[in-house]
């Protein structure tokens, strides 16, 4: 039996031809399994263009994403990693104050910045009312700290800090 559909599998000759992709009578040969479009083609995703990493970034999909992703980590982010607060801002007079009693065993300076540790905790010299310590807890205490040397130069200060920390 023959299915009739090529001739090369014995079905009858009925005088067409087929002449390279046109029969004889002029139609278009039906698409088969070896070209690239039709129903029984079975090139796959060939066909789809492929898309590079410009024009995914040339999308408003692309970007509207990127910005929700970039304000939700605005969010998020402080919640994950608060910030500490365990050093405190003290005055200069302060400062000065603990390293003529000597409880300053280490300090940083960069610019007019200052920064260092106590030997011994001490609290904060200038507490703030909005933060009250609740009733019955001690105030907090620090040993890290940070102060600003005034605009005016203070001679006396690095033959102190020598004295003492050497």
């Amino acid at each position: 039996m023959s299915d009739m559909r090529n001739g090369d599998r014995g079905a009858p000759d009925n005088g067409r031809r087929v002449i390279g992709d046109k029969q004889a009578d002029g139609r278009p040969r039906p698409p088969g399994p070896e070209e690239k479009h039709g129903a029984t083609a079975t090139s796959g995703d060939r066909d789809r263009p492929s898309t590079s990493w410009l024009d995914t970034f040339k999308t408003p999909r692309f970007w509207m994403m990127l910005l929700i992703l970039l304000v939700l980590n605005w969010f998020v982010a402080p919640l994950l990693f608060p910030e500490t607060n365990d050093r405190v801002t003290v005055p200069y007079t302060f400062f000065k104050q603990q390293v003529v009693a000597g409880n300053v065993s280490e300090i940083t300076s960069r610019g007019e910045d200052i920064q260092g540790l106590f030997k011994q905790a001490v609290a904060d010299p200038n507490p703030t009312p909005a933060t009250p310590t609740p009733a019955g807890q001690a105030a907090p205490t620090y040993t890290k700290f940070a102060t600003i040397k005034p605009a005016f130069d203070d001679a006396d200060l690095l033959p102190l800090l020598s004295a003492i920390m050497w």
